[in-house]
């Protein structure tokens, strides 16, 4: 009754990895049909356009299979007649197996898989008048935005020096920050411009949020009058002491003479470079923002055992009456800083939004944005009506991905059609799945507590069932067995939930899968050899290690690699297609890319992306864009920042503005009538406006030639992979038989887009991969190396998203990016203490995902600077 595939009850799905989570979805599908449901009422939503292609082929297979298999056919019509029977729903007689697979099978091109973002988008769409959006708006690609960033900055740095008052807030940060304040603040007001979406989510806009992010100001003469008290009980406690009867010959004076000092309220640097200089005082340092580090009494000049004692607690006593001391010095010059960031920000926001508008751009964050607006405003209800009349059953893929805003958008979404009371939607149905576990996109804003809350939220409902799987079809028992013990003991050593982990075991209808091995190997420490003093790093022997392993494991006759082909167990030797290695960070896989290379090891690296994700490839994209239609100004302004292009940037800000003031013609005859005799003027001249009777290919090639884009495109003397991707484009175009430049963008475009699924398109293979970890997500191997597994992740920095229970208390953390970046108040330890404990969750969310990636043999390597610097994963791992 509460099998995932009963269509008349709604499931929130924890699948552990490998537990099959496509093929309840694909499954689920198919039932939902079966049930009466119609294709294009019903909604499958995932992350990726990889993911969605996969999914809507799932579900095509599995409809042609229920159609030629009877044993399946059978099974599918037993178990719909029992749910059907047992449902408290209103419920016609359910479809057949046949009719539900030909009804897909014939209606393929309804089926509706789609990423988020494409639903969101089609929202924007459909109600553009609605939300104010302009119909012709396009999405701006990254290219475009730095772009635009850039142009804003320049705009709000004309704005500051325009108004006396920001110019003397700013100057005066600008100082205290010894003169690295000019980008710092650049890239908190960017980061913060592109939080705003999630913000929004949590009802905050970007100005408000900082504003939580100030602290309650102190009296500062309050405050120094009670640390001087302090300060003066301390030194007489120790000038009256018997233990330092001894000293008072020599040190008595000074003491008596700061505690004077003090009772009338000499300054405080007056006082400490008196004591310093008789070496009574440790050394203070005042800083950027004139507050001392610390105030301790020097243990130097006093030797003897029974004084030292004393003054350790008198230094503890100073110390706990510095503190509040120290806050309400720095809290004001806090606070002002955080205003003077807010009112800059709100000038650049002002100032990007508009060139957006006048540009008529869009950016996926406006698409989530326009998608909380449309359910949140009520004057739509009508419009919401609509919408939820044509989505009857949403089925939601990797929700452990979801951003805050995207979740907000669902929550209320399902708050209409499901959890509304006497709901008009009795037959909405929702199948949500995720694993928190497997959450690693922290950096495009996913919440890995989203799925969490969405599943408290949604099981309110008497017909929402949660559901664990826990069973592996992938990994091998061993595998499992590994797994179980390097996270199921992580709580208990923790005292708080790491990670939500449950035994994972092996799938009872999997297939029998024993053996394979586990190999952890002591971390590669960095050397020296004496005989020629030549340095030798970890991370050289590591990659050295690793690809002499392939060696081995390739050249080995034993049969290592147990598999099922054509329904039969089989068992053979590694080959390169069978290995996967796996890492956090790039740095050192160039080095293991040599060495397999040097070992004729067939590579390929698939985290660079495809053919037309090359950045020389998207420029040819622009240029065949631009043949097709001369005012895609989108496509001349990324040739324009392109190697071709020898524009300063300066005249390019120009020419940007005067295209925001004049709108007349086309932006490549604003260009082309103001440019010098630059290469890609002329190329785009003989190209673009003249010998439009010639063919593609050959316009092409004399681009190339007159800009000279093989040599500009080439980074380094020994990379000719920018040229031969050219040459290959040209190639296509010429071979291709296009009649017209629309017809070439129309197909590449197509072509891209499938690039784009693939990730290696025309890559081969045959051939060991090497990819990131986050990229592997959803893949498997026989073989996973892990490589450089002791790499720490990237630490964040700047203003950031608080995912902690915190975030209600202030969504924002503030992570200064330099130490005199902002004045040192103890909240900012507070906060960087919580991004450290996020950072560490989300770092062993990232290793249960490389580990799991393996279905059979795993290997595991490290290299750190000393012996005694164990990474703390690899010690994760020893411990199991």
């Amino acid at each position: 009754e509460h099998n995932p595939f009963n269509p008349y009850l709604s499931f929130t799905i924890s699948a552990a990895a490998g537990s099959g989570k496509t093929h309840q979805l694909s499954g689920s599908y198919l039932h939902l049909e079966a049930a009466g449901a119609r294709p294009e009422g019903i909604l499958c939503c995932t992350f990726t356009n990889k993911a969605a292609e996969e999914m809507k082929n799932r579900i095509i297979d599995n409809a042609f299979q229920l159609f030629t298999d009877p044993t399946t056919g059978q099974n599918f019509d037993r178990d719909m007649r029992e749910w059907v029977e047992k449902t408290t729903v209103a419920a016609g007689k359910p479809r057949s197996a046949t009719e539900t697979a030909r009804l897909i099978l014939e209606s393929s091109e309804t089926v509706r898989v789609e990423t988020i973002d494409a639903f969101f988008s089609s929202l924007a769409r459909q109600y553009a008048p609605e939300l104010g959006i302009s119909p012709e708006a396009t999405i701006a690609d990254q290219l475009t935005v730095r772009e635009l960033q850039q142009h804003a900055w320049h705009e709000l740095n004309r704005n500051i020096y325009q108004n006396a008052d920001l110019q003397k807030e700013f100057e005066d940060y600008l100082r205290l920050s010894k003169g690295r304040g000019a980008w710092l603040i650049r890239g908190y007001i960017e980061q913060l411009h592109r939080q705003r979406a999630e913000l929004e989510a949590y009802d905050f806009t970007p100005d408000r949020a900082l504003e939580k992010l100030k602290l309650p100001e102190l009296s500062i003469e309050t405050a120094t009058r009670d640390f001087y008290r302090e300060v003066i009980i301390a030194l007489t406690n120790l000038l009256e002491n018997p233990v330092f009867l001894p000293y008072q010959e020599r040190f008595g004076g000074s003491l008596r003479t700061a505690i004077e000092s003090l009772r009338h309220n000499r300054p405080l640097a007056e006082i400490t470079a008196m004591l310093y200089q008789d070496k009574l005082l440790k050394k203070i340092d005042f800083g950027s923002y004139h507050c001392p580090d610390n105030f301790a009494i020097s243990k130097q000049k006093l030797g003897r055992v029974d004084i030292k004692a004393h003054i350790d607690d008198l230094n503890e006593q100073l110390a706990a009456a510095l503190r509040p001391y120290r806050q309400a010095l720095l809290v004001p010059g806090y606070n002002h800083t955080i205003t003077m960031l807010t009112t800059l920000y709100r000038h650049y926001a002002d100032i990007y939004e508009g060139l957006k508008q006048r540009l008529k751009l869009l950016e996926f964050t406006d698409l989530g944005l326009a998608a909380l607006r449309l359910w949140r405003d009520q004057r739509w209800s009508g419009i919401r009506f609509h919408l939820l009349s044509g989505i009857r059953h949403l089925l939601l893929d990797e929700f452990q991905d979801t951003s805050r805003l995207q979740w907000e958008v669902f929550r209320l979404l399902l708050g209409d059609a499901l959890l509304a009371g006497e709901s008009i939607f009795t037959d909405f149905s929702l199948f949500m799945v995720g694993d928190e576990k497997q959450s690693i996109y922290g950096f495009r804003n996913a919440d890995y507590r989203v799925l969490d809350d969405a599943g408290r939220l949604v099981t309110r409902h008497p017909r929402v069932i949660g559901h664990p799987l826990n069973e592996s079809f992938r990994s091998s028992t061993l595998i499992l067995d590994f797994v179980n013990r390097v996270f199921g003991r992580l709580n208990k050593v923790h005292q708080e939930e790491v990670i939500p982990f449950q035994t994972h075991s092996r799938h009872p209808e999997a297939w029998p899968l024993n053996g394979g091995s586990i190999n952890l190997y002591p971390p590669f420490c960095d050397r020296k050899e004496d005989e020629e003093g030549a340095a030798h790093y970890g991370l050289l022997d590591e990659a050295a290690f690793v690809a002499n392993t392939i060696s081995r494991l390739l050249e080995d006759p034993r049969p290592l690699i147990r598999t099922m082909e054509n329904g039969s167990i089989v068992q053979r030797r590694v080959r390169p297609e069978d290995i996967t290695v796996l890492y956090r960070k790039r740095k050192g896989v160039n080095l293991l890319l040599d060495g397999l290379c040097q070992r004729q090891i067939p590579v390929v690296r698939d985290d660079e992306g495809g053919f037309f994700q090359q950045p020389e490839i998207r420029d040819c994209l622009a240029l065949v864009s631009l043949l097709a239609d001369q005012g895609d100004e989108l496509a001349l302004l990324r040739l324009l920042r392109s190697p071709l292009s020898q524009l300063p940037a300066t005249a390019f800000y120009e020419l940007l503005e005067q295209r925001l003031t004049n709108h007349e013609g086309n932006l490549i005859d604003q260009y082309l009538a103001g440019s010098d005799d630059s290469s890609l003027a002329k190329a785009l001249t003989a190209t673009v406006i003249q010998n439009h009777g010639l063919p593609l290919g050959q316009r092409f090639a004399l681009f190339l030639e007159i800009t000279a884009a093989h040599r500009m495109y080439q980074t380094r003397a020994d990379d000719q992979t920018p040229a031969a991707n050219l040459d290959r484009f040209l190639s296509l175009l010429s071979n291709s038989g296009y009649r017209s430049a629309i017809e070439a963008r129309t197909h590449l475009q197509k072509l891209s887009e499938a690039d784009e699924l693939s990730g290696s398109l025309g890559q081969r293979q045959n051939a060991v991969r090497l990819m990131t970890i986050h990229r592997a997500k959803g893949l498997q191997s026989e073989i996973i190396f892990f490589f450089n597994a002791g790499a720490k992740m990237r630490q964040d920095a700047g203003i950031i998203i608080n995912r902690s229970s915190s975030r209600d208390r202030f969504p924002l953390l503030f992570l200064p990016r330099a130490k005199d970046d902002l004045p040192p108040v103890d909240f900012l330890e507070e906060m960087k203490a919580i991004n450290q404990q996020e950072s560490f969750r989300e770092e062993i969310r990232v290793l249960y995902v490389a580990l799991t990636r393996a279905t059979q043999h795993l290997f595991i390597t490290a290299n750190t600077r000393k012996a005694d610097e164990i990474p703390a994963v690899i010690t994760i791992m020893e411990q199991a």
